[in-house]
């Protein structure tokens, strides 16, 4: 059975990467531009996992967490990064777990299915 991921970026170019990273993985993946179409995707269906830029435009990435938590969506997030990922975590404790950019694909693909199993 396939895992379903929710990929939130606002940037189309890293939503391709990821796409392209994750394609042939074993995931069946969504993508949303922006917080708001994800809060609308996570109305709709469930998802085992969400991955997120932080930096986005009107809400971002741990506002979603915030507003997911406030709907009673406790599906695990993952938060992509260009800060130090130590300060991230000290910042964004709500995240479960931080991926900093650039990222290689074994990389994501290591903290995705151990985010996965651990949850």
């Amino acid at each position: 059975m396939y895992k379903k991921i929710l990929i939130v970026d606002d940037d189309p170019q890293n939503q391709r990467l990821v796409e392209y990273y994750l394609k042939d993985e074993g995931f069946e993946l969504f993508m949303a531009g922006s917080a708001r179409s994800a809060l609308r995707y996570l109305n709709g269906q469930p998802f085992d996992l969400v991955l997120s830029d932080i930096q986005m435009p009107e809400m971002n990435g741990p506002e979603l967490i915030d507003a997911m938590r406030a709907r009673g969506v406790s599906t695990p997030v993952i938060l992509l990064t260009a800060f130090n990922i130590e300060e991230a975590r000290r910042k964004w404790q709500q995240a479960t777990a931080f991926i900093q950019k650039p990222f290689e694909k074994q990389t994501l693909l290591d903290l995705l299915r151990h985010t996965l199993r651990e949850n």
